[in-house]
């Protein structure tokens, strides 16, 4: 027995390791500088903070949004309010909190991406699956391109993930032990803490536990108060109980891109996870040797999730299958059960592993395609650039920029001032306010990703000189 678990353990060691190894340790772009800041407002015991350039300018409070990073909403009063659910947030001021903000937060998700993989096995178990074929699917979940460019990075995609399967193995193994009802229910309100569309997950769920009323009603105890503890944070922060920093579900979804988001999605995991995954799952619906409530229970699964975010007007690039993480175990646990169903005899067994195989490499050489691990490398860029702007501008600054807006404000606790939301006729007034509190006009941008020097000074007219170059990113100074 220990030898087994041993066998076991290793891996799963191996593969957090690799994990911790290539995780980024840094924040910048919109979603984890938004994460983060937003963690760290928690663990200050703040649900909204004041935009201060206000009071120091002695500005209108119109002129919040001006100030307000990626990742904030303007709220009343002059303060903003993060626009990112809470529940990962959460798990980062916990984090950051009890072992400190260096490593901690971002360890944090690499080691929930590990602990995906043990519950992947425990799903597979309560589905049927032999040892080695439960194996096999926690082995194959590890690969997938989308699982590890999240592991790597302080993102809700994993922890999303991880929660929906805490979830469904809760909801199955509720049939043998109803007390695991309440904790399926528990995990299904943290998972809505995380993503709020991991209330799909509740259909599903519904499914495992065979609709019966007793472990429904345990589920939903589990569930409410960490349902109204988040109904009540909507509130207080963006006005309604049924409104997240997104908006509504209405407002996410346009049945205009349905055409466009389908195939993107259906594509990328064919690409990403072998035309296999995709087969099995049609294949599992048509074998009525399998058990009929998982004949039903695994399509609808993944397909509630593809069905929403197929509506959902983002998917420009591959990485955005991440939003179908919640689902995606049941493409790999349906093809599975179909090798398992495969190997009856000694040829038959042989062809199994062969796909199974098929089913592992595809992931790995895509991953490897897509450079997964660069993540972790190109996110460190984003404290050097703050801290290179920061030695060349004095205190008295105030700086354009768009980009690097979240960056600055975590590392340095700096507003920019946002070109995207700055008019030209609203720059005039502010340059009066800016005036009269003596603070001279700086900008920053990057080639890349925001507007390029012949914008900058159509956009805000007057006599910008180079301060510093470094590769994509300029500094300018507004002569007064």
């Amino acid at each position: 027995m220990k030898r087994r678990w041993l066998l076991a353990a290793l891996p799963l060691i191996a593969y957090f390791w690799v994990v911790v190894r290539h995780a980024a340790y840094a924040v910048g772009g919109p979603d984890s500088s938004g994460y983060m800041n937003e963690a760290r407002m928690f663990a200050a015991g703040q649900l909204k903070v004041p935009v201060t350039p206000l009071q120091t300018m002695k500005l209108p409070i119109s002129f919040t949004h001006c100030f307000t990073p990626l990742g904030f909403l303007t709220s009343t009063k002059g303060r903003m309010v993060p626009s990112y659910p809470p529940g990962l947030p959460v798990h980062f001021a916990i984090a950051g909190k009890l072992f400190g903000w260096t490593r901690a937060p971002y360890v944090l998700v690499a080691l929930l991406a590990t602990l995906s993989l043990v519950v992947m096995f425990g799903i597979a178990r309560e589905l049927g699956l032999s040892r080695i074929w439960s194996y096999v699917a926690a082995m194959i979940l590890a690969s997938v391109p989308i699982v590890l460019s999240s592991a790597v990075q302080p993102m809700s995609d994993d922890v999303a993930m991880f929660w929906a399967l805490v979830a469904m193995y809760c909801a199955l193994r509720s049939q043998r032990n109803a007390s695991f009802a309440i904790f399926a229910g528990i995990a299904l309100g943290v998972g809505v803490w995380v993503r709020p569309t991991n209330l799909l997950l509740a259909l599903p769920m519904a499914l495992a536990m065979r609709f019966r009323w007793p472990l429904l009603w345990r589920t939903a105890v589990g569930a409410l108060p960490i349902g109204l503890a988040l109904a009540w944070y909507q509130k207080v922060q963006f006005g309604s109980a049924l409104r997240t920093g997104y908006g509504t579900a209405g407002e996410m979804l346009q049945a205009s891109i349905i055409a466009k988001c389908a195939p993107h999605h259906f594509l990328w995991l064919v690409k990403t996870m072998s035309p296999l995954a995709i087969l099995g799952l049609f294949v599992v619906v048509a074998d009525k040797r399998v058990d009929r409530w998982t004949r039903v229970l695994l399509p609808i699964w993944i397909g509630i999730f593809f069905a929403f975010y197929m509506a959902y007007d983002i998917c420009s690039d591959w990485w955005d299958t991440r939003f179908l993480l919640p689902g995606l175990p049941a493409l790999i646990l349906a093809s599975i059960l179909v090798l398992q169903r495969i190997a009856t005899t000694r040829v038959r067994s042989i062809i199994a592993a062969v796909l199974a195989l098929v089913m592992l490499i595809t992931p790995i050489t895509m991953a490897r395609k897509l450079r997964v691990f660069g993540y972790g490398k190109g996110e460190q860029q984003w404290p050097r650039w703050v801290n290179w702007a920061e030695s060349k501008l004095p205190p008295d600054s105030l700086l354009i920029g768009g980009i690097f807006c979240g960056a600055f404000y975590y590392y340095s606790g700096r507003y920019m001032v946002r070109w995207d939301q700055l008019e030209s006729d609203d720059f005039q007034l502010m340059r009066a306010y800016a005036g009269n509190a003596n603070l001279h006009w700086y900008a920053m941008m990057s080639s890349v990703a925001d507007m390029q020097e012949e914008e900058l000074a159509k956009r805000y007219p007057g006599n910008w000189t180079v301060v510093a170059r470094e590769r994509e990113v300029t500094l300018w100074r507004l002569e007064e």
